[in-house]
């Protein structure tokens, strides 16, 4: 696609076809703007990315995913400041944050320089593609809708198969939609 060899993953819920078929230039005006964090739990070059993933929701019930924020191996500081920059960038009103790993910590980390973040935690229970599963249906009943190229969390989503390095950013945009819609 765009002059690039795309492969797919056999077992992944995404592919890259079904993805363009989802590529929108522009977003109606949006209801909702939330942040959805994927925290790691450990910092360096060996760590899990600190999954950010910007979506909205818009009128039309459909969720439109504006940007990655994602980084990795930085300290909680750095990926906290990444998540307000984020939140403010796009005058977010909710940040949702997944807390099986750092409990209150992860509040404490963001709202220590943010306080007026209207923040919500939810904790997974199931196993991350058991939760994404839902969110590939709503890819391929056109109700999820991706506002230009991320190519790093498109390549994540269109290569993960249940198993092998954790997929952050792709946790991070199951949070944002399965919170949307």
């Amino acid at each position: 696609m765009e002059g690039a060899l795309v492969d797919d993953v056999p077992g992944a819920l995404w592919t890259h076809q079904l993805i363009e078929q989802c590529r929108v230039k522009t977003t109606p005006e949006a209801l909702q703007i939330i942040v959805a964090l994927d925290p790691p739990a450990s910092i360096g070059p060996n760590a899990d990315a600190c999954g950010i993933i910007v979506a909205a929701r818009s009128e039309d019930n459909k969720a439109y995913v504006l940007a990655d924020y994602t980084v990795q191996g930085v300290s909680p500081q750095k990926w906290s400041a990444r998540v307000i920059a984020a939140y403010r960038d796009y005058q977010a009103t909710a940040l949702i944050a997944e807390v099986n790993q750092g409990g209150e910590l992860v509040r404490e980390i963001v709202l220590r320089d943010a306080p007026d973040i209207a923040f919500h935690p939810v904790r997974a229970i199931a196993g991350k593609l058991m939760r994404a599963e839902p969110v590939a249906a709503l890819y391929e009943r056109g109700r999820v809708l991706h506002v230009c190229r991320h190519d790093a969390l498109e390549d994540e989503m269109c290569s993960y198969v249940g198993r092998g390095r954790s997929p952050d950013r792709l946790d991070a945009l199951v949070w944002a939609v399965s919170w949307l819609l």
